[in-house]
């Protein structure tokens, strides 16, 4: 795991650099000092550090509490005011910025990261409730579009392998159904079977929890309409459009409470997947006698994969097969295929699949 980065914006070099310094010694990459508001602001937007340590008075024609007051919002970067000063008048300017801590000089090397310390875990609490409440919203903006007529919605939810798939789901779940809607939990699924089943079961809405090849820290959402397919670039502009603009108010789309929807997860849906790709596979043709490795990157496919190649005859050598949340592209799958060509030689397979 990466060291977090501390950018220090001090004027005082001497002060800065023995700063520097403990940092280095407590664990943190601090190399970048900053002395003026100006430049603290152009290297925060190009090097995107984890922390910032503001002298409350620096170079320049901005204090440090100005300087904090002009990182953009969205960033969410921390900022820990440094001072000599404790009077009420600084403590209010500086609380209008919202930082992370506040340390008066002279502080210890302890004070210094303990505050550190539980500002970076503060951080990942408001990242993780402002994704929520990100998903939350496209929920409630989706759910307006598709709401239509007097039926009873469906909305069909499928997600791979990463751990905050689970976090992601929650939250469109509770945004859908405070809509009315109800919602089909399909678990861990290809996308192409949350779009098939979108189709099948006559859902107004599918949704997809994935990221694709990329490593597990990253997530996304997947929209497909009600023919399985995914949503045009104008239906999409318009959700987008709820969901950051001001005029969208949700509440207003809210059902009553005897009218929210209910959600379940749909047990049989890997076996519906199963039977509708064998479906697609020539009659009459056999995969007995071939010996096939999958590597399925501990991902979505991990199951139904295997089980599709098995039931249509072939010799199944299946790898990277044991997701753990964590691990899903990691050194497998189709972006690192070394250790399925190894497999294939190894176990003399006719075919590998990544």
């Amino acid at each position: 795991m990466n060291a977090p980065t501390v950018m220090v914006v001090e004027d005082e070099r001497i002060v800065a650099l023995n700063l520097c310094r403990t940092l280095t010694r407590l664990g943190y990459n601090a190399s970048t000092i900053i002395s003026n508001g100006i430049d603290a602001l152009r290297h925060i937007a190009e090097t995107r550090p984890d922390i910032v340590l503001m002298d409350i008075h620096i170079d320049g024609d901005m204090d440090g509490i100005e300087t904090a007051a002009r990182i953009p919002e969205n960033l969410m970067l921390p900022v820990i005011y440094l001072t000599a000063y404790s009077e009420d008048a600084t403590l209010d300017r500086a609380r209008t910025t919202k930082p992370y801590g506040y340390l008066v000089k002279p502080f210890s090397e302890r004070e210094l990261h303990a505050t550190i310390t539980m500002a970076l875990q503060r951080r990942v609490s408001d990242v993780a409730v402002r994704e929520s409440e990100e998903r939350l919203r496209l929920a409630l903006a989706a759910g307006a579009h598709f709401t239509r007529g007097g039926h009873r919605h469906r909305v069909i939810i499928g997600k791979d392998t990463r751990l905050s798939g689970y976090m992601l789901e929650t939250a469109l779940t509770s945004g859908f159904l405070s809509m009315g809607m109800d919602v089909m939990l399909l678990g861990p699924l290809p996308t192409p079977a949350v779009a098939m089943l979108t189709r099948s079961m006559r859902a107004d809405l599918g949704v997809m929890i994935s990221a694709s090849h990329n490593p597990y820290e990253d997530n996304g959402i997947k929209l497909f309409g009600p023919d399985g397919y995914k949503l045009s670039d104008e239906i999409e502009a318009e959700i987008e459009s709820r969901v950051l603009g001001t005029g969208f108010e949700p509440a207003q789309g809210l059902a009553p409470s005897a009218q929210l929807g209910r959600a379940k997860r749909i047990d049989d849906a890997q076996g519906r997947y199963i039977e509708f790709v064998k479906s697609s596979f020539p009659k009459g043709l056999s995969l007995e006698g071939m010996r096939v490795v999958i590597d399925c990157a501990n991902g979505a496919a991990y199951k139904v994969a295997p089980t599709v190649l098995w039931e249509l005859g072939a010799d199944v050598v299946a790898i990277a097969n044991e997701p753990d949340g964590t691990n899903i592209n990691a050194a497998c799958g189709a972006v690192h295929t070394e250790r399925l060509c190894e497999q294939v030689k190894a176990s003399g397979a006719h075919l590998g699949i990544a």
